[in-house]
């Protein structure tokens, strides 16, 4: 898998990475990219979105608002752990202009998803976008 720089954090759940996120990436499972298997129609209307992703978004957890001060703490956690750092991406949804992903630190795969939550900068939430 290819590794992406991140260049920004936005919020506490949400940051921006380069080069983009190429859509055909972005919509196939990992063992749909390995076996080099075909989108599916829906994935394919899917497509006629950006050429790239820029922005990713955590999945399955929920991060206070950047405003307020918890959300402000997790917001500086994030950028500690990522900013100016490679990331391992796998996408498990596409919403509205971003990716949604588990994200590994790259090359230690530290689990990003999981450190927000376990540090008690966010909450667990199964199917959360």
């Amino acid at each position: 898998m290819q590794p992406f720089l991140v260049t920004k954090v936005i919020d506490a759940d949400t940051f921006e990475v380069s080069p983009g996120i190429p859509p055909r990436f972005a919509l196939q499972t990992p063992m749909q990219r390995l076996r080099g298997k075909g989108l599916g129609e829906t994935a394919m209307e899917q497509l006629a979105r950006p050429n790239t992703f820029k922005k990713v978004r955590l999945a399955n957890i929920n991060a206070p608002e950047s405003w307020t001060p918890q959300g402000k703490q997790a917001v500086l956690y994030l950028k500690d752990l990522i900013e100016g750092k490679r990331v391992i991406l796998q996408p498990t949804d596409i919403s509205d202009d971003q990716v949604v992903a588990d994200v590994w630190r790259y090359p230690n795969h530290f689990f990003i998803n999981a450190a927000m939550v376990y540090r008690g900068h966010a909450q667990w939430t199964p199917g959360a976008l």
